[in-house]
């Protein structure tokens, strides 16, 4: 039997890995639910795809968006 060919990530991978955790780093501090974290959490863990890591970043910083500008809005004074 031959040896299995070890397939190692992509620097392009591994930098998304970097950012995504530093975006669930952040969500938590700024309050987004644990129920979108969690599987995006869960991800990092395992052998994800470019794609799935962009997915997953694409979801929390969506969150993100509309929980800052709902922040924005709270700021605003009322006339």
């Amino acid at each position: 039997m031959g040896k299995r060919k070890t397939v190692w990530p992509t620097d392009r991978e591994i930098r998304l890995r970097f950012i995504l955790f530093a975006v669930i780093d952040a969500a938590t501090v700024q309050g987004v639910s644990a129920e979108l974290l969690l599987p995006a959490h869960k991800l990092l863990r395992d052998s994800p795809t470019e794609a799935q890591l962009r997915d997953a970043l694409g979801e929390i910083l969506a969150t993100e968006q509309c929980a800052v500008s709902a922040s924005r809005q709270d700021r605003r004074p009322m006339i």
